[in-house]
């Protein structure tokens, strides 16, 4: 069963998460159809919002940092930030990426969702755990009742890293399952990392793509072709 489901929009092709949409939440993956660079980030992001009838999208203007920003009753472009959190029905979260892993979160019972940009600095960071912790503290989710997804990334055959970024995480996450050397460079499976801190903070639903950038000819690869091209990650709460 494909959990992360293609489907086309005016002849632009898309994914969203089927589990995500059951309980009535917009999710929303971009393939090369899009391109959400500086250039054509508004024009895209006008497209979306007037084919799928949303009012307003919030954004976070990346940084590979670990800040997250609550959005409560605007339509901004957040400084600084890699995690956006909402409540709201009327507002959508909206991240970039280009081989960074998104990571799309639901509070089932609260009707919380948290839309993650993570790439190698924000998962050494642990982004993810930080986000979980934020939930809890200011919405009081519990574990039992979030599901996380990891969307289209780059996967652990294709992220080469030099010895100091292997270092850097082998010292912070030491289970060797993350870790493969190749010749002189070093493979680091981000999307098991994040799976597992997500594990530890006792969240079981959680949902994988499976789905690397570098490979599938679908979506844009930085670390493939140096290029500015970027994929937009959506999650909303429906109003109806």
């Amino acid at each position: 069963m494909k959990i992360f489901k293609e489907s086309m929009i005016k002849g632009k092709r898309y994914l969203y998460i089927e589990e995500f949409e059951k309980l009535n939440i917009f999710t929303f993956f971009s393939t090369i159809d899009f391109d959400f660079s500086s250039k054509n980030r508004s024009s895209n992001l006008n497209f979306i919002k007037n084919t799928f009838k949303i009012n307003m999208i919030s954004s976070s203007d990346q940084t590979h940092s670990d800040n997250i920003k609550i959005i409560e009753n605007s339509e901004e472009i957040v400084k600084n930030t890699d995690a956006l959190i909402t409540n709201k029905s009327n507002i959508y979260l909206f991240t970039l990426h280009a081989d960074c892993t998104p990571i799309y979160i639901l509070d089932k019972k609260n009707r919380i969702v948290a839309l993650i940009h993570s790439g190698w600095r924000g998962t050494h960071k642990k982004i993810l755990e930080k986000t979980l912790k934020k939930m809890l503290y200011s919405f009081n989710s519990k574990p039992e009742d979030i599901i996380v997804a990891f969307g289209p990334s780059i996967r652990k055959d294709s992220f080469e890293v030099d010895y100091d970024v292997y270092k850097l995480f082998k010292e912070k996450f030491k289970n060797d399952i993350y870790y493969e050397k190749r010749d002189n460079k070093y493979l680091i499976d981000l999307p098991k990392i994040n799976t597992d801190i997500a594990k530890k903070f006792g969240v079981s639903q959680i949902i994988d793509s499976n789905i690397c950038t570098y490979e599938d000819k679908r979506f844009y690869s930085f670390r493939k072709t140096h290029g500015n091209e970027k994929m937009g990650a959506i999650i909303g709460i429906k109003n109806h």
